[in-house]
């Protein structure tokens, strides 16, 4: 089990994503939780559920045109309630079909 709050810099957080990485390619459960207290009916400032689990369905890094590189990471909410906010959202307008065809499985972030 890791804990993000325990990541300290960026260097940190990329061993992290790493491992998740290796561990998706290596096809093992994963799964994703907030913290905080109550029901879950509060949320972040990303419109993530406070005290609320998901599953971490795919890692991937999607490459823009440019070349430019994003550590990404598929995740379901199985309450399917709340939608995260922040850079590349559903109504991002970055999102473009070439990048959309990165997503594994053919997740159509958009929708």
């Amino acid at each position: 089990m890791y804990n993000t709050l325990d990541i300290k810099n960026y260097s940190e957080a990329d061993v992290l994503y790493e491992t998740i990485l290796a561990a998706d390619s290596a096809n093992y459960l994963m799964g994703a939780g907030t913290s905080g207290n109550g029901d879950n009916t509060d949320y972040n400032s990303c419109g993530i559920a406070m005290s609320h689990a998901y599953s971490i369905l795919a890692a991937f890094n999607m490459t823009e045109s440019d070349g430019s590189q994003h550590k990404m990471f598929l995740m379901r909410n199985p309450w399917g309630l709340t939608s995260y906010s922040k850079d590349w959202h559903k109504g991002d307008s970055r999102w473009t079909d070439a990048l959309v065809a990165q997503v594994p499985f053919g997740v159509d972030p958009r929708t």
